[in-house]
């Protein structure tokens, strides 16, 4: 029912109302009808219709949908008011849909629509045209209307009583920018549903943006309701004509009425507004092509979501975009100044959802995206406050002390130095002489191995350097009577160990040298200048390799390597030395264990003159030493008697003896002496280590000056309440017994009294005993002194510990554009003049990093945060970067000191984004490109941050551009700041002239007074680009107590800026201004802050079924969950973020699947099943064959039959007599058939596969066809045939087009060759591993074996032994006799003496006593005797171990698909029936890749040799020219192979086609393709003198003539018609004259055919021998046609027929062909380029010519002499 209009009003009463259920009118006989009642019969009927159309459709619906297009490029031109004093706006309806053309331009134009100057945004008439073709004038080419110019009509216009006939002008262009662009969309007729009606819609056009095109707007119709009555439409009064009541006024009429509007993009008021459509930042949303469905729709929606829920047809894929684009890589999808999709302005802070498109079901209505939606989201930089967060400190490599005398000078500011030493303190040193103790030989020893630094008093060798951090007192407290024992905690840092080398033969060696290993890469500095085969090395990175050759200084030294070298460890340091002055500082590190390795017997003294305190050897049979104990190794052991460990040196090394020294006896610490004589136990080896401090958050080898926040990407620290313990060193007097005052700094007091936190020791370095008692503080704790000493008088250092509060945060400055000239030759050759390479360099003693040779080149300052590019002279001049000048700056003072050096700016046409880093002029600047692009000539480039904008003038490359062979390196460590680098990358060349680099750096300013570097420190950088990183730590997370490094200044002899004593950390001279923290932070304290920072977040991205896509943003958390599920809506992905999200790309998206399978889909997962099963049911089947057992009668297994397996690792199993048809792949193991590629490399010419052996397979495509009786033409093959002529004519002169203004059409033919690429993806069951086991149980229990478990669950079992019987196998006897005869009485009288003596004589048992049976005598006989019987059994024993084979069935092919993704090949175009001689274009998936294309003919001049035929050519532009590139990727390359001379056809070596004339044959007249013939012109005689002295036929030619001479006249036109072929031009612009379009299609039509054209630049005949100024017209049409021009001379033509006469005349003529010329490419020339380049060559054809012509006439000339 209408929504605006109410009828229930006078005259209507329209009272019809739905509620009141009428659904009819009944009229009865005898009562008048009610106007209402016939209004009302309407209004049920309406309502009927609208209830069913609501059901059907909603509102805004198609219902016969006419076609729409959108125009983003919507051409337009801008009039004045009137033209020739008449109102242009009386006749502009009669111009819509009318041809115009511009008087001047020539360019024709459609008119579409118009505005009026009250319209228009800007008060002028504007006519909306698609422009049909360009025009061309004597110097532009014109695509279209020109300012200032007449429009003309190409159709009759009446208006009025008024009439403009075709050709006459009827307005003018405006004088300025009268060419315009808009925005348009267009709709043509059709129905819709509107209002409850199906309402039409006409034809219409809606102007969306008058001149701009980027903007965005909704589209959709107004819906207007009207009352029309007969007075407002005389039509609808009654029309029975006859009648009385003809003309009455009748019934009125209710008009609905809808019409294309727009609204803005946040436009939701208007009710009569109904949206159908998008523009967003000037591009179309889409229009939706279906009818949108009403309750009908919903409940197909809820049938198909009942039955398949939410599913995808075409997945939407997202991905995380930066919105604002740098134009310099980060692809961001919105420039500076645009507006997004959702409405915002793009910034750093927003990222974009882009979402694909797509289709899908959501909740069963379609859903479907046509293009990419980008919804903008704020990055994840929500932050949390985390209160009394405590921060440990414990900085550097720690080491525990004792035997301590002096103190070293705490803090960074002094150049003093640690040095650690081999030995402990007082022990003899090591014997250089290994011919002493031949056992004692290692690493350390022989000649200039480590040298000393001549330290007095120090122990042992020098095997390491570092720095003093911090020194205190660990114990309680401190003991006076035995100093040594007193404890201290000592921080280092820069802690630097030696490596010594041994090389086979003498080197001489000096620093500054710097070493690397050429097999390792390892790389090192040499510590002291050496001559012999020894020297040392430190700052070592890497692990030499033995016997690897070694370079110096970047020289490979090929005649040494290396034989022996030792590298120092932290565990070889047994004591520090320091030098304070005249006063020093030593110190025995506490040994740690290291291992305990067992005992011995400490054996007698020796002693010699290395070792006059006495050596001994401590042995051990038992074990043995090599391998566990090294020379110089410290042991331990307790002896007996002593209640203080010995610790001996070892010196030798054996299997089972150690030769070991004694150390230097400290009281109360350590007995040094030998335990001579002793057996010992418990050997311990002892070696130094670093303490460990916990919590304190740096690395875990505390070789970092830094503490980490218990929490990343802090956005700020709270420091207002927070204190620093820190520690400091003074030097006071001691007078009276008490020390001078010491006052603290601002904000600082001093801790009360702690053993730890106070040190005071003299100048003879005694610590002075002190306690709480003897600490005076005063003012406020600000001012201490210690009273009450033991010390009368003298000069003494306090350690103290002050508390700083309220700290400040010191400040880093960026210094934004600073620059390196690194101008220093490791070649000798180097300098200036001609006895030397001419390079500019200067050679010298300069330390490595510092020339421009070197792998590694110093910048020579610290703290860089970013290379801007590096360049490299090819000069003598210093390199320079790329500069421009410029002009109309708008700046204040209008010069470049308006401008900020740092900031990016960018060039408006092209692109081209650089940052300022040099102020050159007033008008001139140095620049680095961002970017590949570069700037142009006139365009305008705006600076970002001071928003001033210039016009740049002239543009100057700069010097080779070399920043992409190099890497960059900060230079930071954990310790400290050191000088930052870049370093050359592999295989890119190595620099020959001068370098600039050019930077930004931070750093602090000298009287910078901040206590300690945070995040907050960097409030000058960009927080998500600027800041870097240490150890995987952003700057910003720490609190930095690094020092820093300064400047280094080059040198002649001064150490490397990479080495320990290169580096300068002194900065007294600025109180420590320029490291991080001026303060030693106390290493056993810690502090207490508040901060911020940055929290991670978890979104979820939805698509409802509206097509609406929404975003729910995730609470940021440290652990952040998904936000909860929307209901009704489908979640699409879910992205989870890190804080801050420094790159886009670090953000994950989990995309949610959704899956409905169709029909296809179940049919390949049914095979799929089906392959399974089948698979599967072989597999079991060769199980239960392996597994198969048939028993025979003795219970052994008969069963033969089995598998055949063969490996297919070999030929061995297969029967190769018929031949092998099959390749094995050894390493998959499978057999193949004899070739098989998936993949197929294009050979140039033809579909060839790489051939099996050393030949080209035959390329069928191309292969010849042989037998009898068959021709191939092209690809079909017939029986033989002769070629008969059907018809001829012999009299025909030439082929002549019978229409002469037709244009031939080309109808072309492009084969891609492989014309398809099937890749086909196999899919693999992974190989069946199947256990094949025995039954393990019931064997044992057959055998009654005992069954054990090992340890790792294996089973074994035991069966007992089965005995055989005892076999002797020998007898031994060994018998001895005594006898001891006595008389006995024997009263028996038994006579038994035979048995006895028969006993006597089988003696088979020893010392047995036997009585003699006589009555007189007994005889006690002894009898010894051994029997040795050798006996044997055998037994069996059974033992079943249980074992587990696993067998691989191997993998099976399930399936085979073919995957519609795309991979790289190799593929070629052929082109045939192209319109010859015209550029074409490869264009892949709307994508230009004509750059990835190399044509088949390429014209190469050769400079040296001859490439051969099948030989590659790679060739790229040369590196003079390729600064201007900023990667080497843009380089400009080329890679083709090397075809047969003339190939055309086939393989590149065996062609099967070849061209019949070469276009690159060296003469200068073109043979195979078309060409303009330019010459001077001063006869007739002309046209034919060169068509005679091409002998190319006179028919071959075209002659470009004037239409008002040739063709205006009927003779001319009648006779020379069959005589020449000629083409108007027209010479003058009328209404009569031949538009030039014409006369270019009609030249390209002829040399079309293959022709060529002929034009006289000249215009027209000259006088003899004069020549007249060359027009642009050749070169133009040269431009035009894209064809080149062919110049030539003629002489003598002026006098054999000359201009006016009508007879010719006998006269030599001679004609000079010169060079070819080729057009200037105009596609993408601008049109101030085109202009310029038109003049250019014209001038150049004419000097040329004009040469030539002179040339000959002398050579004439002295010829006739």
């Amino acid at each position: 029912m209408p929504k605006e209009t109410n009828l229930n009003v006078a005259p209507y009463f329209d009272d019809f109302t739905p509620d009141s259920n009428y659904y009819k009118v009944l009229y009865k006989p005898g009562f008048p009808v009610q106007a209402r009642e016939l209004t009302t019969m309407q209004s049920i009927l309406q309502d009927q219709i609208e209830n069913m159309g609501n059901h059907f459709f909603k509102e805004g619906a198609k219902v016969i949908p006419g076609s729409t297009t959108f125009e983003n490029e919507f051409l337009g031109v801008q009039i004045d008011p009137e033209f020739l004093g008449i109102p242009v706006s009386l006749y502009l309806d009669q111009l819509v849909g009318k041809k115009i053309k511009g008087a001047s331009s020539g360019v024709t134009a459609q008119v579409v629509t118009y505005i009026t100057d009250e319209e228009s945004d800007r008060g002028n008439f504007t006519l909306y045209v698609t422009y049909r073709n360009s025009g061309f004038d004597e110097d532009n080419e014109s695509n279209e209307f020109l300012d200032n110019e007449v429009l003309q009509t190409v159709e009759d216009i009446s208006f009025s009583t008024t009439f403009i006939a075709a050709g006459e002008g009827f307005a003018s262009t405006i004088a300025q920018d009268a060419a315009v662009t808009g925005m348009a969309y267009i709709m043509a007729e059709g129905v819709y549903f509107l209002r409850g009606h199906f309402v039409d819609v006409k034809d219409e056009v809606l102007i969306l943006d008058q001149y701009t095109n980027t903007s965005s707007h909704k589209i959709g119709f107004q819906v207007r309701e009207e009352i029309i009555s007969a007075d407002i439409d005389p039509s609808l009064a009654d029309n029975a004509q006859g009648f009385n009541n003809f003309t009455a006024p009748g019934a009125d009429r209710l008009k609905i009425t809808a019409t294309l509007a727009r609204r803005d993009s946040d436009d939701i008021g208007d009710e009569n507004f109904i949206q159908l459509t998008e523009v967003i930042n000037g591009g179309f949303v889409g229009d939706n092509i279906n009818t949108n469905y009403n309750y009908m729709g919903d409940e197909l929606a809820r049938r198909t979501y009942d039955e398949s829920g939410n599913y995808y047809c075409r997945d939407f894929t997202t991905t995380v975009r930066e919105c604002l684009n740098d134009g310099i890589g980060n692809r961001g999808l919105y420039n500076d100044g645009q507006i997004t999709e959702g409405g915002e302005e793009p910034t750093d802070d927003l990222m974009v959802y882009k979402i694909s498109p797509g289709k899908a079901y959501v909740r069963g209505y379609e859903v479907e995206f046509t293009r990419p939606s980008n919804m903008d989201v704020d990055k994840p930089r929500s932050v949390k406050v985390a209160k009394n967060q405590s921060i440990n400190f414990g900085f550097g490599p720690s080491f525990e002390l004792n035997n301590v005398t002096g103190s070293p000078t705490l803090g960074f500011n002094n150049s003093n130095t640690i040095s650690l030493r081999s030995e402990r303190v007082g022990s003899e040193k090591r014997p250089n002489d290994s011919s002493t103790f031949p056992h004692t030989a290692s690493p350390a020893t022989g000649t200039n191995r480590v040298i000393d630094a001549g330290h007095v008093g120090a122990a042992g060798s020098e095997i390491g350097v570092a720095r003093l951090y911090d020194f205190a007192l660990e114990t309680g407290s401190y003991e006076t009577q035995n100093a040594a024992i007193n404890q201290w905690d000592i921080a280092l840092w820069d802690l630097q160990m030696y490596t010594t080398f041994q090389v086979n033969t003498s080197v001489t060696l000096t620093v500054p040298t710097q070493i690397k290993g050429q097999s390792s890469g390892a790389t090192g500095f040499l510590r002291y200048s050496s001559v012999g085969t020894g020297f040392t090395a430190y700052d070592v990175k890497g692990t030499f390799f033995p016997g690897e050759r070694l370079s110096f200084n970047g020289v490979t030294d090929d005649d040494r390597f290396t034989v022996d070298i030792h590298n120092y460890e932290i565990s070889d340091i047994g004591s520090l030395y320091g030098s304070v002055g005249v006063n020093t500082f030593t110190a025995d590190i506490i040994p740690k264990k290291v291992l305990t390795f067992g005992s011995g017997t400490v054996g007698s003294a020796s002693s010699n003159a290395t070792y006059p305190s006495g050596f001994a050897n401590i042995t051990s049979a038992g074990s043995n030493f090599v391998g566990i104990v090294t020379a110089n190794d410290l042991v331990r052991y307790k002896r007996s008697g002593q209640t203080l460990p010995s610790i001996n040196r070892v010196i030798g090394v054996t299997p089972t003896s150690l030769t070991v020294v004694g150390v230097n006896t400290v009281t109360g610490v350590t007995n040094g002496g030998i335990g001579f004589g002793e057996n010992i136990t418990d050997l311990e080896i002892v070696g130094s280590e670093i303490q460990r401090t916990l919590g304190s958050g740096n690395r875990s080898d505390n070789e970092s000056l830094y503490s980490v926040f218990p929490k990343r990407n802090l956005q700020n620290v709270n420091l207002s309440n927070s204190n620093l313990v820190i520690r400091r060193q003074f030097d006071v007097t001691i007078t009276q017994n008490r020390t001078s005052l010491v006052n603290a700094d601002a904000r600082e007091v001093f801790l009360p009294f702690d053993e730890e936190r106070y040190t005071l020791i003299d100048t003879d370095g005694n610590t002075i005993a002190i306690d709480s008692s003897k600490l005076k503080l005063t003012n406020s704790s600000a001012t201490a002194q210690f009273v009450g000493l033991s010390l009368a008088s003298g000069n003494a250092k306090l350690i103290a510990t002050l508390r700083k509060s309220n700290l400040v945060a010191k400040k880093k400055i960026k210094k934004v554009s600073e620059n390196l000239l690194v101008i220093r030759s490791s070649d000798s050759a180097s300098g200036i003049g001609g006895t030397t390479l001419n390079d500019g360099l200067t050679h010298g003693n300069f330390a490595f990093g510092t020339r421009v040779q070197d792998e590694v080149i110093s910048l020579n300052v610290p703290d860089v945060v970013k290379i801007f590019g590096v360049f490299e002279s090819d000069s003598l001049d210093d390199p320079e970067a790329p500069s421009i000048n410029m002009g109309s700056l708008d700046g204040p003072n209008s010069n470049t000191s308006d401008l900020i050096i740092g900031e990016r700016f960018v060039g408006q046409t092209s692109g081209t984004v650089a940052v300022y880093l040099t102020r050159n002029s007033d008008i001139g600047i140095g620049f680095v490109y961002l970017n590949n692009s570069v700037f142009e000539p006139g365009e305008v480039v705006k600076f970002k941050d001071s928003g001033i904008t210039g016009t740049v003038t002239i543009v100057k490359f700069g010097s080779k551009n070399i920043t992409q062979n190099f890497t960059f390196q900060t230079g930071q460590v954990g310790a400290f700041y050191g000088i930052s680098n870049i370093s050359r990358k592999p295989e890119v060349p190595i620099p020959s002239h001068k370098l600039r680099v050019y930077y930004s750096r931070g750093s602090y300013d000298s009287n910078d007074t901040g206590d300690i570097t945070l995040v907050n420190s960097y409030a000058g950088f960009d927080y998500g680009k600027e800041i870097t990183s240490i150890n995987g730590n952003r700057l910003s997370d720490l609190i930095d107590a690094r020092p820093v490094t300064g400047t280094y200044t080059v040198a002649e002899g001064a150490r490397s800026p990479f080495e320990f004593f290169g580096r300068n950390f002194d900065d007294s001279a600025n109180s420590g201004a320029r490291h991080s923290s001026k303060n030693i932070i106390a290493s056993d304290e810690s502090m207490t802050v508040e901060f911020n920072y940055y929290l991670p977040r978890a979104d979820r991205i939805y698509v409802d079924n509206t097509g609406q896509i929404s975003i729910v943003e995730g609470t940021p958390a440290d652990d952040p969950r998904l936000p909860p599920e929307v209901n009704g809506a489908m979640n699409i992905a879910n992205v989870f973020m890190p804080a801050y999200l420094y790159k886009t790309s670090d953000a994950k998206v989990k995309f949610i699947q959704y899956k409905r399978y169709q029909m296809s889909d179940i049919a390949k997962l049914e095979q799929r099943v089906k392959n399974l099963e089948y698979y599967t049911s072989l597999s079991q089947t060769e199980s239960d064959i392996m597994n198969k057992f048939i028993p025979d009668a003795n219970g052994l297994n008969r069963f033969k039959s089995g598998i055949f397996v063969d490996n297919f690792t070999d030929l061995k199993p297969q029967d190769t007599s018929a031949g092998v048809r099959n390749s094995i792949d050894k390493k998959e193991g499978l057999l193949r058939p004899s070739h098989y590629s998936t993949a197929i490399n294009m050979q140039v010419g033809s579909n060839a596969i790489p051939g099996i052996g050393n030949q080209l397979a035959t390329d069928t495509e191309f292969a010849t066809i042989t037998g009898n009786n068959v021709r191939r033409s092209g690809s079909l093959i017939t029986l033989d045939y002769d070629d008969v002529p059907y018809q001829t004519q012999p009299y025909a002169t030439r082929i002549e087009n019978v229409t002469s203004f037709a244009v031939v059409f080309y109808a072309g033919n492009i084969t891609l060759e492989p014309d398809t690429d099937v890749w086909i993806d196999v899919t693999k069951m992974q190989p069946n591993d199947v256990m094949m086991e025995g039954s393990f149980e019931g064997v044992a229990e057959a055998l009654n074996a005992e069954i054990t478990t090992a340890a790792d669950g294996s089973r074994m079992g035991v069966s007992p032994v089965q005995w055989n019987s005892w076999e002797t196998v020998g007898v031994s006897m060994d018998l001895g006799l005594s006898n001891n005869q006595q008389t006995f009485q024997n009263a028996s009288g038994n006579g038994n003496n035979a048995a006895v003596q028969g006993l006597l004589s089988g003696i088979n048992v020893g010392n047995q006593q036997i009585l003699d049976p006589s009555d007189s005598v007994v005889n006690n006989i002894t009898a010894s005797g051994g029997v040795s019987l050798s006996q044997q059994r055998t037994g069996t024993q059974r033992t079943v171990t249980e074992k587990i084979d696993t067998a691989s069935l191997g993998s099976r092919i399930v399936s085979r698909d073919i995957v519609h993704f795309m991979r790289a090949r190799e593929i070629q175009f052929t082109a045939q029936g192209m319109k010859p001689y015209n550029r074409v274009y490869a264009f892949f998936d709307a994508v230009d890749v004509t750059k990835f294309c190399v044509p088949k003919l390429i014209e190469i001049e050769m400079l040296t040799g001859t490439f051969r035929v099948s030989e590659t050519v790679t060739g790229k532009m040369p590196s003079s020219l390729q600064g201007r590139f900023k990667s080497k990727n843009a380089v400009p390359h080329i890679r083709f192979r090397v075809a047969s001379p003339k190939h055309k056809y086939g393989q590149h070596n065996n062609s099967t086609d070849d061209y019949v004339l070469s276009p690159y044959d060296k003469n200068n007249i073109p043979n195979n393709y078309t060409f303009i013939f330019v010459s001077n012109h001063n006869s007739h005689m002309d046209i034919a003198v060169l068509a005679y002295a091409t002998r190319m036929g006179y028919e071959k030619f075209g002659f470009l003539a004037a239409k008002d001479y040739w063709f205006d006249n009927n003779f001319r036109r009648r006779f020379f018609k069959n005589l020449i072929n000629l083409i108007p031009i027209s010479r003058k612009q009328n209404p009569e004259s031949l538009d030039i379009d014409d006369t270019m299609t009609l030249s390209k039509a002829f040399m079309d055919l293959g022709n060529n054209i002929i034009i006289f630049p000249e215009g027209s005949r000259g006088k003899p021998g004069v020549m007249q100024r060359f027009r642009k017209g050749a070169v133009k049409f040269s431009m035009g046609l894209d064809v080149p021009i062919l110049p030539a001379a003629i002489i003598g033509a002026d006098k054999a027929w000359p201009k006016g006469e009508k007879w010719m005349q006998s006269v030599p003529i001679t004609v000079k062909i010169l060079p070819k010329v080729d057009s200037p490419k105009t596609d993408k020339l601008s049109k101030t380029a085109y202009n310029k380049a038109l003049s250019s060559q014209t001038k150049e054809l004419e000097t040329k010519i004009t040469k030539a012509v002179k040339d000959l006439e002398e050579a004439m000339h002295l010829e006739k002499l």
